[in-house]
């Protein structure tokens, strides 16, 4: 295998829970190299236990396979992992944390991603070298249908109802042309195509869907949704701001703050995204994430007042930022298993009041798990 698809590829996350054996607000990653998936615990970022998902790992199980991505069903019972160079997506009970079926879905080579629609009736699987997106039915754990394109696609995004998809294009790779493919998610068609000054490696939605970032190259770019255009990009002063390459990119749930990794600079940057601001659009702060000699920061995560990026190599980790101000502050750093790469995060609060205090926030905009469920007055909370 050359290096170059190891070398993008994706650790996906989860989760700050609350129920079965998530007593604590956990974390999932994706390994990779190891054919498994971390479990963290989410505020301290110790390792709490690996779940064997492929021979990889464990060569009695009955799938090959590289875990590249994973998300959560609504209820937050079970986790979905992508499997990089196969045709299945693995599900654990996070109660077991154990992985208890496999779907069956059109075959992936590198950079394989899964997302969930806000609704949680259904799963997207990406391919970055695979012109197809498989569409499975989570109730039914089976695969229901397919969005065809003329070449791979790699970060997928939602509206907020769940009836436009948008899906990245360009990255090495991943697509010919630079933009974002726009979806009837009713139908599973595409509606549009959005050309972009570079190529796509996250997109990430403002939370009243008017527009979207997305990274990618050395800037980030915006574009209007209602327009189906690039209007501009995050600036530095009265110039775009410029990065070595652009990486994970996520709004928090207020829609006020976006924060982007400059996955070969090593570094996070804080974007204001608050439209009543005199700075909106404008990067505040851009603070150094710690790698070793060859490893790369990639994808970052949000919850309330904290982020967790993870830098992945051979050796990877994972390192917790207090976001309370536009100045991030490193708060802790873990080990985590080989090639971990994305990020993303659900919560399954025990209370209303945790609801409140554990706030929800997006990863990227097409991680977006939805609202707290289960209690009186659910809703977004910040």
């Amino acid at each position: 295998m050359s290096t170059a698809p190891i070398r993008r590829m994706f650790l996906c996350v989860l989760c700050w829970g609350g129920a079965g054996a998530a007593f604590a607000q956990e974390v999932y990653v994706a390994n990779y190299g190891d054919g498994d998936v971390s479990v963290l615990d989410a505020t301290t970022l110790t390792p709490i236990a690996r779940i064997p998902v492929t021979d990889v790992a464990d060569p009695e199980l009955p799938f090959t396979g590289y875990p590249s991505a994973v998300v959560f069903s609504a209820n937050h019972e079970l986790a979905f992992v992508a499997l990089s160079f196969g045709a299945h997506v693995a599900v654990i009970n996070t109660t077991t944390r154990a992985v208890v079926d496999y779907i069956e879905v059109l075959p992936v080579s590198f950079d394989a991603l899964v997302f969930v629609n806000p609704s949680g009736r259904n799963l997207y699987i990406t391919s970055c070298a695979d012109p197809v997106i498989s569409v499975v039915d989570v109730k039914s754990r089976t695969m229901t249908g397919a969005i065809r394109l003329p070449s791979g696609s790699y970060p997928m995004a939602f509206s907020r109802n769940g009836q436009t998809g948008y899906a990245g294009n360009g990255y090495e790779g991943c697509g010919a042309v630079n933009g974002i493919h726009r979806f009837n998610l009713s139908k599973n068609t595409t509606s549009a195509f959005i050309r972009t000054s570079v190529a796509i490696s996250d997109i990430a939605l403002s939370p009243l869907g008017t527009f979207a970032l997305a990274s990618g190259g050395n800037r980030i770019v915006v574009v209007d949704l209602a327009k189906n255009m690039e209007i501009g990009a995050a600036m530095c002063g009265l110039a775009p701001c410029t990065y070595v390459f652009g990486g994970g990119l996520v709004f928090n749930d207020a829609g006020t703050r976006a924060y982007m990794i400059d996955s070969h600079g090593n570094t996070l940057s804080t974007i204001d995204t608050d439209p009543s601001s005199a700075s909106f659009l404008h990067e505040l702060s851009r603070v150094p994430v710690f790698a070793e000699r060859n490893q790369y920061a990639w994808q970052v995560v949000v919850r309330h007042n904290r982020a967790v990026v993870v830098v992945m190599g051979e050796v990877s980790h994972a390192i917790g930022f207090d976001i309370s101000t536009d100045i991030p502050v490193p708060l802790s750093l873990e080990r985590v298993g080989n090639y971990a790469y994305e990020l993303d995060v659900w919560t399954n609060p025990s209370s209303a009041g945790d609801c409140r205090s554990i706030g929800r926030m997006s990863s990227g905009g097409p991680k977006n798990q939805g609202d707290c469920p289960g209690f009186a007055g659910k809703g977004r909370q910040n």
